[in-house]
């Protein structure tokens, strides 16, 4: 029902309606796909709850930047000393 309201307020207004999938248009499943892609991928980065969203995008990004398996494991012992400091508080 609400999609023929956008669409008849749009048709109203001049608007052109664009057909397919919008942001004003997802089903409940798109909705619910996109939010377990979310926490996907903020399980993947340890103590991501103490995290902010930058914190967790620069985390993510130094991992796709750093050269060898050495250098990645040893950036994720740093950070996981630092979550642990961090939780303690």
């Amino acid at each position: 029902m609400k999609r023929k309201s956008l669409i008849a307020a749009a048709k109203a207004t001049g608007l052109a309606v664009a057909t397919g999938t919008s942001a004003l248009a997802q089903t409940p499943s798109q909705t619910q796909t996109q939010a377990q892609t979310q926490a996907k991928a903020q399980d993947r980065v340890y103590g991501s709850q103490l995290m902010t969203a930058q914190e967790r995008n620069e985390y993510q990004q130094r991992m796709r930047e750093l050269k060898t398996q050495q250098e990645r494991d040893q950036f994720r012992t740093e950070h996981h000393a630092k979550m642990q400091e961090r939780a303690r508080g």
